[in-house]
């Protein structure tokens, strides 16, 4: 079987890491009493990774809908991250001022180099 030593692959993350030309914010979400029996979401900047931030599908985009009254961004983007970063998927990311929602983290594979990401902008 051909595969990459474990320092080969640490070498190839350190290259790909290379081409992450951004700087995300990570916002961890807390949850507080809103003293009206209810929560309230608290977004506190936990630590800044590089990454790259790319539109899932350009030749297709969906069109934004209207719900309640305000615009629903429709189109995905992906956020590379280095490999080795803890994300939640109920952490945000800011990047470029602009805030994404991590909606999932794209299936792992053999040999990841990036931490994937599927986000939608809030």
């Amino acid at each position: 079987m051909i595969g990459f030593t474990t320092n080969e692959l640490a070498e190839i993350r350190t290259i790909a890491n290379q081409a992450l030309p951004d700087i995300a914010i990570v916002h961890r979400q807390s949850l507080t009493d809103d003293l009206s029996g209810g929560k309230l979401a608290i977004w506190t900047p936990a630590e800044s990774v590089a990454c790259r931030l790319s539109a899932v599908n350009v030749s297709t985009r969906a069109r934004d809908a209207v719900i309640g009254g305000r615009i629903d961004p429709a189109e995905g983007w992906i956020v590379s991250l280095p490999v080795e970063t803890a994300i939640n998927e109920s952490d945000r990311l800011e990047i470029n001022s602009t805030l994404y929602e991590v909606i999932s983290a794209k299936d792992r594979r053999s040999y990841d180099v990036n931490l994937r990401l599927i986000c939608k902008r809030v």
